[in-house]
């Protein structure tokens, strides 16, 4: 689950994909081209980025900055970690 924050208002969405650049989420919010968010994953730090595209339920988010290879790949491992446990 990742949480989407443009100026006062919160979204809540799924992360579909996520890379060093940016994330794709499933949301039936859309946002502007050119909005700027705060991305929450639980597990990072939060993420300033701009909204790329939105359409048919999903949008992308390129980060203003490359999460760190090390973090992002630390991050997954737990996420499939914990998604073992839950399974």
């Amino acid at each position: 689950q990742a949480t989407l924050r443009e100026g006062a208002s919160i979204v809540r969405a799924q992360a579909c994909d996520i890379s060093q650049g940016g994330l794709k989420v499933r949301t039936n919010n859309m946002f502007q081209a050119g909005a700027e968010v705060i991305v929450t994953l639980p597990g990072l730090e939060p993420q300033p980025g701009i909204a790329c595209w939105s359409e048919n339920g999903f949008a992308g988010i390129t980060f203003n900055r490359l999460l760190p290879l090390g973090d992002l790949v630390s991050w997954l491992h737990e996420q499939r970690q914990s998604q073992r446990s839950a399974g």
